[in-house]
């Protein structure tokens, strides 16, 4: 999003040790915002940084939780993609 080459990015990421699952936690930016935050300031960044995510989420297959939700929720959700993908019981 800031003008790093994805494929540079992607050769790199291999590298590095695979993960045994991932999840991505999606939601809108909170409103508000730390002064003199450089990224936090920048809603384009923020913006194409999100997209950039949500389309990598896809490309390799990593659930996406909506982290706009009550935390109850969101671990609600947490814990059922873990029982789904390592058939767990609790």
């Amino acid at each position: 999003s800031t003008g790093v080459s994805e494929s540079w990015l992607k050769r790199e990421s291999e590298k590095l040790l695979k993960e045994n699952f991932g999840i991505l936690f999606d939601g809108e930016p909170f409103t508000y915002k730390e002064e003199n935050h450089l990224h936090e300031n920048n809603d384009d960044l923020i913006k194409r940084c999100r997209e950039v995510h949500l389309r990598l989420a896809q490309e390799y297959n990593v659930p996406i939780i909506n982290a706009n939700q009550l935390v109850e929720k969101v671990t609600s959700d947490v814990l059922l993609l873990l029982k789904e993908r390592f058939k767990l019981f609790f």
